[in-house]
């Protein structure tokens, strides 16, 4: 079947309902690691095999033995993997790699792809031996499209779990956004539908799922122009909607604006939740930044407001952020950096004195790195440094005049 369709889940209650149920159980995605690798994870290996065997290790074929064996993506092994994969099929046993003794095993092979192995034997690719031993009793798992009854199901089953996992009170989904769920195509299948959902159910405002909180590519997939609000919702929260979907440009052309925003919603829901003052640790700032923001605003607004809502220390940390983005890689300047403070100003206060506040804040905040405190202000080197020689600070001067012999930063 197709990627997404549900092939391990198959496989799982092919095993849990078997005489072997009570046996290991074990999955390995063989697409998922290079070719020397696999072949270690499959049948092990010898202590001093190769470099770095300092140890011996057995191998998955062994782990599972007497129970089930789930090789996904079998079209992806190697040629030398094939012919030991058959040797194990026909005789039920091995050797380890860099070893002569023969191992016995008992494993049911349960084995999916997402390719047409009859066409892989055809173009040599594939063994036709081992493609016989392995097809004994195949099942094809349909698309989602071609099965389009599931769906309601499905996002019924998907929306309980996040319910559960988030926190979030989505009790259901508007018509209007479950027609459009089943009339998409869903080209990665049921992990697709999967995120669908489960980044709906962080972005409702209310207690329903609505077209707003939908993918993108769902709606325009389905041709949906026209936006949703649910039935019940306060004419403020409505237009507040409105008014930041339409005049805000998408975050992804503009990510100057994520930290603003981000303090915005901080304080928008610390309140809410009655939460003392709350900071962003450095990492968290660094993943709002890399992060698409493919749903825009509203997405960026329901992930602080999920963070807020875990948090029980005085800083938003890696944990309270949904996995999407804690597994976004960090760099190692981002490391190092901790989240700007806030700089609390009063109503009133005259334009240049918050400018001088927030230049020198953010100096502050960097040490005294100049090059640092000119990109975090988005103002150019020379800029800041006559700003300094204003307000008297030392070495500015020297700086200005530096400054001044060299191009203005882009």
């Amino acid at each position: 079947g197709e990627s997404g369709v549900g092939k391990e889940l198959i496989a799982d209650l092919i095993h849990y309902n078997s005489r072997r149920a009570d046996k290991p159980f074990i999955k390995i995605n063989c697409g998922a690691l290079p070719e020397a690798l696999l072949e270690t994870e499959l049948f092990g290996h010898e202590r001093g095999a190769f470099t770095d065997a300092r140890a011996r290790r057995i191998g998955k074929f062994e782990e599972a033995n007497g129970g089930t064996l789930f090789l996904d993506e079998i079209g992806e092994l190697s040629p030398s993997a094939q012919v030991k994969l058959l040797r194990v099929l026909q005789d039920g046993e091995f050797t380890r790699i860099g070893g002569n003794q023969v191992i016995k095993t008992d494993v049911r092979i349960i084995a999916a792809t997402n390719v047409d192995l009859q066409k892989a034997v055809e173009a040599g690719k594939f063994r036709l031996d081992l493609f016989y031993r392995l097809n004994v009793y195949p099942i094809y798992i349909p698309p989602l499209r071609e099965r389009r009854e599931d769906i309601r199901p499905l996002v019924i089953h998907f929306i309980k779990l996040y319910q559960k996992k988030s926190g979030k009170r989505v009790t259901g989904i508007t018509q209007k956004a479950l027609e459009l769920l089943e009339s998409y195509d869903w080209p990665g299948n049921v992990r697709e539908l999967e995120n669908a959902i489960e980044r709906a159910v962080i972005l409702a405002a209310g207690r329903m799922i609505t077209v707003n909180d939908l993918p993108e590519s769902v709606r325009r997939g389905a041709g949906a122009t026209s936006s949703e609000s649910e039935i019940g919702a306060p004419m403020e929260e409505v237009e507040r909607r409105i008014l930041l979907e339409s005049l805000m440009p998408p975050l992804r052309e503009r990510p100057e604006y994520i930290y603003p925003l981000a303090l915005h919603f901080l304080e928008l829901y610390r309140h809410k939740y009655a939460r003392p003052r709350l900071e962003l640790s450095g990492p968290v700032l660094e993943r709002l930044r890399q992060y698409a923001w493919p749903g825009g605003i509203r997405e960026l607004e329901a992930v602080i407001e999920q963070a807020v809502a875990r948090t029980t220390g005085p800083v938003l940390t890696l944990d309270s952020l949904p996995e999407s983005l804690r597994n976004l890689p960090v760099s190692e300047e981002a490391r190092e950096w901790s989240a700007p403070p806030v700089v609390e100003i009063p109503v009133g206060t005259p334009l240049e004195e918050v400018e001088r506040r927030l230049i020198l804040q953010t100096l502050e905040f960097t040490g005294g790195h100049k090059s640092r405190t000119a990109k975090l202000l988005k103002i150019g080197r020379k800029t800041l440094y006559r700003k300094l020689a204003q307000y008297g600070q030392k070495g500015s001067r020297r700086s200005a005049a530096d400054a001044a012999r060299s191009p203005e930063p882009q």
